[in-house]
């Protein structure tokens, strides 16, 4: 887990993760 500060493409990746995650399992409730 590298600080956020050093790495600033670890806050979009995360952000990107998480919407994938949500959206997946939106998905997957509604079917």
């Amino acid at each position: 887990m590298t600080p956020l500060v050093k790495e600033p493409f670890g806050a979009p990746r995360i952000a990107a993760a998480g919407l994938l995650v949500v959206g997946i399992g939106l998905m997957l409730h509604a079917g």
